[in-house]
């Protein structure tokens, strides 16, 4: 499992690889494409009270989790934002963190392929059920919706969910002939988080080996989702694209 809480990370440290995962981290609003610590058992905060268990915005619950898959009192810790402004990013650690009210795509590139990957959500909203996972398995994709993996009673502000691992015996990857996750993308439609993502051992080959697997040429271009801006390519790609938003693969 991967959490934000150990290696020295603190509020506000820019993140782009843990645990043998990938962070690469688009913002369709007008921040930076980075991924940002916050601490949500902080007391208070003057930007994401949403965030923040003990939920010091307006309408929460304090001390608890308004509502979500997760008990009221579950302790998550840090998690992942997609950044909403640079102050103090510089340095390696922003001294404003605040997720991204415009929404943004935190793509998880696995180091080997996995057969399911689950991971925990945390302040999305029913307005906001539209996003969701976008499983890949070399050039084929499956989006699994917020609003298909989560109760509608249990969307909303201040809320924390528990999104079960998705294995590749799930109907819809089964059904594109998926034999291993290799990334999930997060498309959050407005701000949240991430914490806990669940991978368990990577897939064996038949020679026993857990390499990951080669990924075939030419390069794929990846369909834009409906609400999304132009797509993102990757650097390899960057002779190819026009208008595109380009980030070398890997960084924050």
């Amino acid at each position: 499992m991967v959490t934000f809480d150990g290696g020295g990370l603190v509020h506000g440290s820019v993140v782009s690889a843990s645990s043998g995962i990938t962070f690469n981290v688009t913002n369709l609003g007008a921040g930076p494409n980075l991924g940002v610590v916050f601490d949500t058992e902080r007391a208070s905060d003057p930007n994401d009270g949403d965030l923040l268990r003990v939920g010091t915005g307006p309408g929460e619950n304090p001390g608890a989790w308004a509502t979500g898959s997760l008990a009221p009192g579950t302790v998550l810790g840090k998690a992942l934002i997609i950044q909403e402004n640079a102050t103090g990013c510089g340095t390696g650690v922003c001294s404003d963190p605040d997720d991204e009210a415009g929404g943004g795509v935190i793509e998880m590139v696995l180091a080997s392929s996995a057969f399911s990957v689950g991971l925990d959500v945390i302040d999305i909203d029913t307005n906001e059920a539209s996003g969701g996972l976008t499983f890949w398995d070399d050039g084929t994709s499956v989006f699994l919706s917020f609003g298909s993996l989560i109760q509608a009673s249990d969307l909303g502000n201040n809320s924390a969910n528990r999104i079960a691992p998705i294995s590749i015996q799930n109907a819809a990857l089964a059904a594109a002939g998926f034999t291993g996750i290799d990334e999930v993308e997060v498309r959050f439609i407005h701000s949240g988080a991430i914490d806990n993502v669940t991978v368990p051992e990577p897939l064996e080959a038949e020679d026993g080996s857990r390499s990951r697997r080669p990924r075939p040429a030419p390069p794929r271009r990846r369909p834009v989702h409906p609400h999304s801006r132009p797509e993102r390519v990757r650097s390899r790609d960057r002779a190819r694209c026009v208008g595109c938003r380009v980030r070398p693969r890997g960084g924050s």
